[in-house]
């Protein structure tokens, strides 16, 4: 691995890691928003519509392509690419539960899309950055 390689790439894992913290950061949103709209606020439902179909989805594909990105140019590990192509499966059922108000598979997986999320956070910071480090 060659020093100028590094550097050039850092923006990508960097970039990976911020959009899975800000995609759990907007799940726990979400659930918060859940919680509003189930005692009365329906304005809160309306954020929590936008906020999934639009910010959530489209963050959970950006995940995806930017843990593709770090594996192959960056010589990150390949590992995040399975939890967050999970996400991106998850986040799309989630929508389709969501809108045909299957609450009893809706909230369940809003959890587990948390959890997800966050584990892989926790992933991160237990692993060597590039593929073949001795750090």
């Amino acid at each position: 691995m060659t020093a100028a390689r590094t550097p050039r790439w850092t923006w990508t894992r960097f970039a990976l890691r911020l959009t899975t913290g800000i995609q759990a950061l907007l799940v726990g949103i979400q659930a918060a928003l859940a919680g509003q709209f189930l005692t009365g606020n329906s304005a809160a439902r309306a954020f929590h519509r936008e906020l999934g179909t639009e910010v959530i989805t489209w963050m959970a594909f950006v995940s995806l392509l930017l843990a593709v990105l770090a594996w192959r140019p960056a010589r990150f590990q390949a590992w995040p690419i399975i939890p967050t192509g999970l996400g991106l499966v998850a986040v799309i059922l989630q929508l389709g539960y969501g809108f045909d108000g299957r609450l009893e598979i809706h909230i369940p997986l809003g959890l587990a899309i948390f959890a997800l999320y966050l584990i892989v956070l926790i992933g991160f910071r237990s692993t060597s950055t590039y593929q073949g480090d001795p750090t």
